[in-house]
């Protein structure tokens, strides 16, 4: 996700233990990323929890309706609202992409 306001990316473990989130902490962080085709290396910081709840409350304006929904229906959070979502700070990590 870009944060329009910031500018910054993240990646949100959109469904907590994910194998993906694992293997990066496995990897320290180092990472590569496939957008439109092109590979980029990139480290990948975990947020805190406190860190993540600003994050994960603008998901559900910036991400569409589609991952929202789809983590409200498997029980992840209660509702598409911003309050639900900061709710699941410490849940669901949340990963600042950095370049590498």
């Amino acid at each position: 996700m870009l944060d329009h306001r910031t500018g910054e990316r993240y990646l949100l473990e959109g469904f907590p233990g994910a194998d993906w989130a694992r293997n990066v902490r496995a990897a320290e962080g180092r990472a590569q990323l496939s957008v439109g085709g092109e590979m980029s290396d990139v480290r990948l910081v975990e947020l805190s929890a406190d860190q993540a709840v600003p994050v994960l409350r603008a998901w559900p304006e910036l991400a569409g309706t589609d991952g929202p929904k789809m983590m409200k229906d498997a029980g992840v959070v209660d509702d598409v609202t911003p309050e639900a979502f900061a709710a699941a700070a410490g849940r669901c990590a949340v990963f600042r992409i950095d370049p590498r």
